[in-house]
């Protein structure tokens, strides 16, 4: 029917009755074909061929749907083209991170091998922990801390010795402090185990790791010869002097991490002068930071 139309179309003029009816109507669909398929290289060449050999009317609704094709095919090509750079820019950001970590992890390793390379090695002459040994008291804590002949026995006094035995923990803390051999004083033992209970003491060790022991440690009081009986007044005055004197070394101990010793000043300062409040504060701090320690150590 598409045939005689065009037919009776071309009638009457000399170049439209040359045209081939048929070959128009062949790539007229042609070009319908091209474009259902999606095939824009085919729909143009045939439409290029019929442009050549029909007028525009025939001819220009398919080249318009020819267009159409040409810009969805064209628009789907750009975001095919958009989807594939983001994919490049994820994989471009997943190879950064992954680097980034290696980096990060080369780094970390390399400072640990070199910490590790800055603890300095034991050198032949340090002094090496021995394997085993009994408790003991520290030296420079006992010589900080002497043992005071009570004032009340002053009157009475002789020159006395105390015997204690004492048990020590595996922190050198000690636990129990009884007395093993008395001076014939309740005041002169009750002054040499407060004394004792204000010393650090270094543990036991067994197999190289501390452990709980004990010693028997003998306690010399002496009263110096030209010690007299005290009164009030002066008393007083001496425990202030003496409580300030120990509230400073406490201090200076509780700073350097010696909370034991800092706590046995503290105690020392309180007994001097039992209304000190800041001997009780510094006691507290004492305890307090010396649970913080154990706690942690305990944790570790």
């Amino acid at each position: 029917m598409a045939g005689v139309i065009w037919a009776l179309f071309f009638r009457g003029s000399d170049d439209r009755d040359k045209l081939d009816v048929n070959m128009i109507q062949t790539w007229r669909s042609n070009v319908m074909r091209c474009v259902q398929s999606n095939d824009l290289i085919c729909a143009e060449h045939n439409l290029n061929q019929l442009r050549a050999q029909a007028p525009a009317t025939y001819w220009s609704d398919l080249q318009q749907s020819t267009q159409d094709l040409a810009r969805r095919l064209s628009q789907e090509s750009q975001h095919r083209v958009k989807a594939e750079l983001e994919a490049q820019h994820a994989q471009q950001l997943a190879l950064q991170r992954a680097q980034l970590e290696k980096d990060l992890a080369d780094s970390q390793a390399q400072a640990l091998a070199a910490a590790e390379l800055a603890v300095p090695s034991p050198q032949p002459n340090s002094q090496i922990p021995l394997i085993n040994r009994p408790a003991r008291a520290d030296a420079t804590s006992q010589s900080r801390n002497p043992p005071r002949y009570p004032p009340g026995a002053l009157r009475d006094a002789t020159n006395s010795s105390v015997v204690l035995d004492i048990d020590i923990d595996a922190l050198g803390n000690p636990t129990r402090v009884a007395i093993a051999r008395s001076s014939g004083s309740r005041a002169v033992d009750r002054a040499a185990r407060e004394a004792a209970q204000r010393w650090r003491y270094e543990p036991a060790v067994a197999n190289g790791q501390p452990v709980i022991g004990s010693l028997q440690q003998q306690i010399d009081l002496v009263i110096d010869d030209q010690a007299t009986v005290p009164n009030d007044s002066s008393n007083r005055q001496r425990a202030d002097i003496g409580t300030t004197d120990l509230l400073v070394k406490a201090q200076r101990e509780l700073a350097a991490g010696r909370y034991d010793v800092a706590l046995a000043l503290g105690e020392s300062a309180l007994q001097a002068s039992p209304s000190s409040q800041e001997a009780r504060e510094l006691i507290q701090r004492a305890k307090a930071e010396r649970s913080r320690v154990m706690r942690e150590t305990t944790i570790d």
